[in-house]
């Protein structure tokens, strides 16, 4: 009886991921299409339409990895330029006593 149980409860949390994977990709996609313009194709036939389409994937996920190096830069930038201050003039409080 509970090797059922386990099996069905297998067979829906695959269903709950896939349906998860499918709403990230929905929104991916969306994305795409306002911003990376994949509402129109200006290649002929179905081959064009399936090379815009990774075309389009490939630009996406190139302005996605330039935001978080962006990102990651200002981070460095910020790190770099905080001033260096010496041991000795550095605010130590009291101890209690």
């Amino acid at each position: 009886m509970t090797a059922g149980v386990t099996v069905f409860s297998a067979v829906i949390s695959t269903g709950r991921n896939a349906v998860r994977r499918r709403s990230a990709i929905e929104a991916e996609i969306g994305h795409m299409k306002t911003d990376g313009r994949l509402s129109r194709c200006p290649l002929k036939g179905t081959i064009g339409d399936a090379l815009f389409a990774v075309l389009c994937a490939c630009g996406h996920n190139i302005r996605k990895i330039l935001a978080h190096l962006r990102t990651w830069l200002a981070w460095i930038i910020a790190v770099l330029s905080t001033p260096k201050i010496p041991q000795h003039q550095r605010y130590v409080p009291a101890e209690p006593v």
